[in-house]
């Protein structure tokens, strides 16, 4: 499926919900501008406590995306390659560097 894309954005964040809504509101934004084709990929942390990990309905299914890994993307080799910072933490008080990904066409 992604590489039946011609254009993908790469988003970095250090904080996971706020990366996960910019990539939503991204999607949203270009598809109101034309690009009806697009999708973003990245893994659901919308709510501060999972409703389905406590065997509840999400509460916001339309805003559940498929994570990379499901689709087989390399985050790590994908940003390194791209000169980003990725690399696996040390310890518990290291910044994560989250990347989500919007597909346009």
């Amino acid at each position: 499926m992604v590489k039946s894309y011609n254009h993908i954005l790469l988003v970095h964040s250090d904080d996971a919900r706020e990366l996960s809504i910019a990539v939503l509101e991204i999607e949203k934004t270009a598809f109101l501008d034309g690009y009806y084709f697009a999708f973003a990929i990245r893994t659901r942390n919308l709510c501060k406590i999972c409703a389905v990990q406590q065997s509840n309905l999400c509460p916001i299914p339309e805003k559940i995306r498929p994570c990379d890994q499901s689709f087989g993307i390399d985050v790590y080799k994908t940003a390194r390659n791209l000169g980003l910072p990725c690399k696996v933490l040390q310890s518990d008080h290291d910044i994560q560097n989250r990347y989500g990904f919007v597909l346009l066409d």
